[in-house]
């Protein structure tokens, strides 16, 4: 448990250094859910950073992915891999404070291993919501046979959204 505690202050410590970049890549380990994910509330503002990579092979809470994205003020460019996992916790989407760059910088974004399973079809309806001025949505569909099966929701979801905005939505 000491070990854990001790990653997740490290993690804080490390990004606390990099506040004024203005691309980052994080991996699972740094942003890994653990019992300690409240050390998260301690993250500097990074207010400089208009692109970041989420570097994620695993679960992880939506409350730790929308702390890190409300420390991005100026975020514009967001990457993202889903796939077969998910996230952790069991709040929905709309239980969690919106992160301030979704209706003022966040411009493009881009989903990679995406499968079309129920909760991955949640995740793009939050943003479809919710960043006002998302110009790009770009999702790369993975390789498993579920995800052709799955694309006609993708689809219909894409239907909806026709006409509520400028985003360009591309499938790959």
């Amino acid at each position: 448990m000491k070990y854990f505690k001790y990653r997740s202050q490290c993690a804080v410590a490390l990004l606390s250094g990099l506040a004024s970049v203005k691309s980052l890549a994080l991996s699972q380990a740094t942003i890994e859910e653990s019992r300690f994910e409240n050390h998260f509330d301690f993250l500097p503002e990074f207010s400089n950073l208009t692109h970041l990579t989420l570097q994620v092979d695993s679960k992880f809470a939506r409350k730790t992915f929308t702390q890190i994205l409300s420390r991005c003020p100026k975020l514009e460019v967001l990457v993202f891999p889903l796939g077969i996992y998910s996230f952790t916790d069991n709040h929905d989407w709309t239980s969690i404070p919106l992160p301030g760059c979704f209706k003022s910088s966040l411009k493009k974004l881009h989903i990679s291993r995406f499968d079309g399973s129920e909760w991955e079809i949640r995740f793009v309806e939050f943003f479809l919501e919710n960043a006002t001025v998302l110009e790009e949505f770009q999702i790369s569909l993975s390789r498993r046979p579920c995800s052709k099966y799955n694309l006609k929701n993708l689809e219909d979801l894409k239907n909806r959204f026709v006409g509520m905005g400028s985003c360009v939505i591309k499938f790959r």
